[in-house]
């Protein structure tokens, strides 16, 4: 009945509240014959609501945007003070702070798509792994002057190079050839590096023969 539903309802609305930066919702909010919570408005922008709207059933509230926890301390109050398209529009970078600890940090909000599965050399299968493809490129650019924002909008890149492809598997060396063109256009010491590992050079003459071919060719936008 509408007496359960308050309590829970102002629960979930104080920690909102919260989210936001207020913790002045007290007793203010109440229930209607329609089981909707109305909402003061003054707290209806802080949660994304439209100004014609004074209510919402209250277990819509809990699909409301769920708190974060700090990776600082692991509390779960922690609010979005920025948040900005990156990636050529393809994510969202949020800057968050934790209200319990005062710390900051950055997180990432990307769409997930299904990606072909990847054919290794000895035939075998394997889901796409996102995780694995970063931190190959990250070693690789490793104290290179390349942003975040940029290996992110890369790796965005590579992904819609592989659902263009319009395949359910790929072979590996695909992900590969196209992290090379991705590395050559961030930074060219970093695609040496990957290029040294992946293919495997065995001198100092093919470091110098893969240098000189860069110099001759020009990026691949």
């Amino acid at each position: 009945g509408l007496g359960a539903s308050l309590p829970q309802a102002t629960s979930r609305l104080k920690t909102l509240s919260k989210m936001s930066g207020r913790n002045d919702i007290g007793g203010s909010i109440k229930l209607n014959s329609m089981d909707q919570v109305i909402i003061p408005s003054v707290y209806r922008k802080p949660y994304g609501l439209s100004c014609h709207r004074d209510a919402l059933p209250w277990p819509s509230l809990f699909l409301l945007p769920a708190t974060m926890h700090c990776p600082f301390c692991g509390a779960n109050d922690t609010k979005v003070i920025d948040s900005r398209l990156v990636a050529e529009g393809e994510q969202v970078r949020r800057r968050r702070e934790c209200l319990a600890c005062g710390e900051r940090f950055t997180t990432f909000e990307t769409a997930e798509l299904v990606l072909p599965r990847l054919i290794k050399t000895d035939g075998s299968r394997q889901p796409f792994d996102e995780e694995k493809l970063r931190a190959g490129m990250q070693r690789a650019l490793e104290k290179r002057p390349v942003s975040v924002e940029r290996l992110e909008s890369s790796l965005v890149h590579i992904k819609h190079k592989l659902r263009a492809t319009g395949e359910r598997e790929v072979k590996s060396l695909v992900v590969g050839e196209l992290v090379m063109a991705e590395l050559q256009k961030l930074d060219e010491v970093a695609y040496i590096r990957f290029a040294s590992v992946y293919r495997r050079f065995q001198d100092l003459n093919e470091f110098r023969e893969e240098i000189d071919r860069l110099a001759r060719e020009p990026v691949k936008e």
